[in-house]
């Protein structure tokens, strides 16, 4: 049985090997998806460890931190130098009236 890299040509009882049968130009398609598959898998790893490297550097706030130039509502009036429930973005909180007036409920603070 005769490959392609190996076909060999019977002219006039002698034999010869046909070299333009082994650079045919034509590309297996297993290669083809073989390269399809390597840039697949290469795309993914390098937007995912983008994807660690930009989340990595952004710094995110908890607790009182997080409560910096958000808009609150009272949910009772809290008095000068007392305490009272403020919810910001749907979380409630303990806050403290330091001003000179009387906060209503449902004023909103920043």
């Amino acid at each position: 049985m005769l490959t392609r890299l190996h076909q060999i040509c019977i002219s006039e009882g002698k034999f010869s090997f046909n070299p333009a049968a082994v650079n045919s130009g034509s590309v297996p398609a297993t290669l083809i998806i073989l390269f399809i598959i390597f840039f697949l898998v290469l795309f993914i790893i390098v937007y995912y460890i983008a994807k660690i490297i930009t989340s990595q550097r952004s710094r995110r706030y908890t607790g009182a931190e997080s409560l910096i130039n958000k808009i609150g509502i009272a949910q009772s009036e809290i008095n000068k130098n007392e305490t009272g429930t403020v919810t910001v973005d749907g979380v409630p909180w303990e806050a403290v009236n330091i001003g000179d007036e009387v906060i209503k409920k449902y004023d909103t603070l920043l």
